[in-house]
């Protein structure tokens, strides 16, 4: 039998989900997946984890909570932006390192979008986070984000003014925001 890899998606799935207000966002070591991956890891399983996020926002919260062993044999990689990168670590630091061969590989089948796509989309992003928020400060009975949900954080972030005032940014502390990824390869709403 070959090598077993666990490829998962890392948001509310193996990574705890963020809280608070500005939203706290815990590492993989505060949630319940981190000891079984360890354990997968001992019996010789590679760990991937996936995010549309950046190398920046996950790098600390998932890819250096594993041992550095780990990180030096190439037993743990992270996929950010999507599937955009993968980074794997330096077989003597255990810092993330890009896989320059897969960064090739998908620059060739993802084609970025034109500018005036990108704007769209950017328009598209602002008109509905600025909705969702103006939904939410009118949800009294909780229906459209229950009390006990995890993202109830959401109800004490400051809600735009207007969807201009909605940036375009890859900073996680602005919520909402609109992320443009690298070379205009997708747009994503947060």
């Amino acid at each position: 039998m070959g090598r077993f890899a666990l490829v998962c998606d890392l948001d509310g799935t193996l990574l705890p989900r963020p809280y608070g207000v500005p939203p706290i966002a815990p590492p993989l070591s505060h949630g319940p997946a981190y000891q079984p991956l360890l354990e997968l890891l001992e019996l010789g399983a590679m760990v991937v984890g996936v995010t549309g996020s950046s190398l920046d926002t996950h790098r600390k919260r998932f890819f250096e909570e594993f041992p550095l062993r780990f990180r030096t044999s190439g037993a743990v990689m992270l996929a950010v932006e999507t599937g955009q990168h993968l980074y794997r670590g330096d077989s003597v630091s255990g810092a993330p390192l890009k896989d320059e061969a897969f960064a090739a590989m998908v620059g060739e089948r993802v084609q970025p979008m034109s500018s005036h796509v990108v704007e769209e989309l950017i328009a598209v992003g602002r008109k509905g986070l600025f909705e969702f928020y103006q939904d939410l400060q009118r949800d009294d009975d909780f229906s459209l984000l229950p009390k006990e949900s995890p993202m109830a954080f959401l109800r004490q972030l400051q809600p735009p003014l207007s969807e201009a005032e909605i940036p375009v940014s890859s900073d996680a502390a602005n919520c909402p925001r609109v992320e443009v990824r690298e070379g205009n390869r997708a747009v994503v709403f947060v």
